[in-house]
């Protein structure tokens, strides 16, 4: 059964803040650590927790292809891959392009901020937050 809630994350890699990698997750930390394991200076910046209900509007899967789409001109290729999420864009601006799109594709007038963990709110939740939740 597929799980309808999930994450849209994003990373950076301290070695160029230039560079933003912008991917989904059912458990944003567990992947952050996958990825880690090649790339030791990755950092955690942010993840958008889109909760089941949001699903029939849009699925996490195809919130995150809009995100890309939108971000289609900051795309890096990879040489033998091709096209990649890694995105030749600060993370601060990435940050804006993903929140406006949440915004409008789900036709909410805000992202509200990790205080607790609400099942049918969109939030934003930085690093410790998603650490907390998700490291046992």
């Amino acid at each position: 059964m597929e799980n309808k809630s999930g994450w849209i994350y994003i990373l950076i890699s301290s070695s160029d803040y230039s560079r933003s990698k912008i991917g989904k997750a059912v458990n944003p930390y567990k992947r952050y650590i996958n990825l880690r394991t090649a790339d030791p200076t990755l950092g955690f910046v942010v993840g958008y927790y889109i909760p089941e209900i949001y699903s029939s509007i849009c699925s996490v899967h195809h919130l995150e292809n809009y995100i890309h789409c939108d971000l289609r001109d900051y795309r890096m290729d990879n040489f033998s891959e091709g096209k990649t999420e890694w995105f030749k864009i600060y993370f601060e601006n990435a940050m804006l392009t993903v929140e406006e799109v949440i915004l409008s594709t789900y036709g909410i007038d805000e992202i509200g901020q990790y205080s607790f963990f609400q099942e049918n709110k969109i939030i934003k939740m930085y690093e410790a937050d998603i650490e907390h939740i998700f490291k046992s």
